[in-house]
Order: structure tokens, then sequence, then C-alpha cells
């Protein structure tokens, strides 16, 4: 993120978690809004089905990030163990001697 970005990231008006609120709020020089949280959470749920974005756990997605994880390393694994794919290769550097 560019500095430009970050700025004008740090100074856009968001919304804030309140827990003792049990809501969402922000307020500016102009505005101060206060959203519950079940009509927060329905038009989120609501604006990410438009996006067609499936709401997940911080938990949910990382068992789905640990098993790609798993799968890339498995994969790796399966191709450091081919060892016939090297006697063929032609690219600079690999060096196959035969014993």
């Amino acid at each position: 993120m560019s500095q430009d970005n970050q700025t004008l990231q740090e100074q856009t008006p968001v919304l804030q978690w309140s827990a003792t609120g049990h809501g969402w709020f922000v307020s500016t020089d102009e505005v101060s809004i206060f959203v519950p949280e079940h009509v927060y959470e329905k038009r989120l749920m609501a604006y990410f089905k438009s996006q067609d974005i499936e709401r997940k756990s911080y938990y949910q997605l990382m068992r789905i990030l640990e098993a790609a994880w798993k799968r890339q390393c498995d994969v790796e694994r399966a191709f450091q163990a081919n060892l016939e794919q090297w006697f063929t290769a032609t690219e600079c550097g690999v060096c196959v001697k035969r014993k």
C-alpha cells in the first residue's frame, strides 16, 4: 500500500465495534452513526452476498489455508521424489552423473 493510500485510509471514517454498546459507531465533525449489531450483521451478509462472498470465520479460513498448504507441501514432496524427471532435463545448470 502506498503512503498516500495509507494516509487516505487512516483519514477515512469507518464504523468501529463497541462491545459495551453491542453495535457499530462512527463520529465525525458532520455526523454520528450507531448501528445495532443485528442490523449490521443483516446488512453485512446482504453485502457479502452481492459481492459473491461466502462469509467464513477466521478459523474456517485457517482450516482452508492449512489444507491448501498441506496439499502444496505434499505435491512438492512428490516433485522432489521424482528423480526420473532430471535424467532428461535440458536446463542450464542441471547436472546428472550416473554411477
